[in-house]
C-alpha cells in the first residue's frame, strides 16, 4: 500500500508519491493505510491560520484550531471518520504504528487521514497549533 505525497520537500520520513508501505495487496483492499495523503507547503512564507481555515471552509469543511506545547503526545487510536490536518506553527510528527511509518508536519503542510487509520502524534520541540475537520 501507499502513502501519497505531493509536492515533497525532500525532508519528509516517507517517499514521495507512490512509495511502497510493504503491506500486501490483500491488505489493501481492507486497509485504508494507502489513501493517506500528505501536501507539503511550496511557496516562501507559508499561510496564515485565517488563510488554512478560508480554504477549508471554501472545501466545505468545518475546521477548529487547537495547539499543545512542546514535545507532548497522543496515544495511538482511530477515528470513525475521516479528517483533514494542517499543521499551522511549529511541527507535529504523526506516526501511523500499523506500518512502522512517520510523517513530519510543518507549517502549511496538509494531511488527509482516512477513516479508521491509526495514528499517534508528538508535538515538535517549538510546540504546535493544528487546524482540523472532519471530511465528509
Amino acid at each position: 500500500m501507499n502513502v501519497s505525497e505531493k509536492k515533497d520537500r525532500n525532508n519528509g520520513n516517507i517517499g514521495s508519491s507512490g512509495s511502497s508501505l510493504g503491506n500486501t495487496d490483500n491488505q489493501a483492499a481492507t486497509n485504508p493505510i494507502k489513501d493517506v495523503k500528505i501536501i507539503r507547503w511550496r511557496g516562501g512564507q507559508h499561510p496564515t491560520y485565517h488563510t488554512i481555515t478560508q480554504k477549508m471552509e471554501q472545501e466545505g469543511l468545518r475546521p477548529y484550531a487547537w495547539s499543545n506545547g512542546p514535545n507532548f503526545r497522543y496515544t495511538a487510536r482511530s477515528h470513525g471518520y475521516s479528517k483533514v490536518l494542517y499543521c499551522v506553527e511549529g511541527s507535529i510528527e504523526v506516526v501511523l504504528p500499523d506500518v512502522n511509518q512517520s510523517i513530519v508536519l510543518r507549517p502549511g503542510d496538509r494531511m488527509e487521514l482516512p477513516r479508521g487509520v491509526r495514528h499517534a502524534a508528538i508535538i515538535g520541540p517549538r510546540g504546535a497549533q493544528c487546524v482540523e475537520s472532519p471530511k465528509q
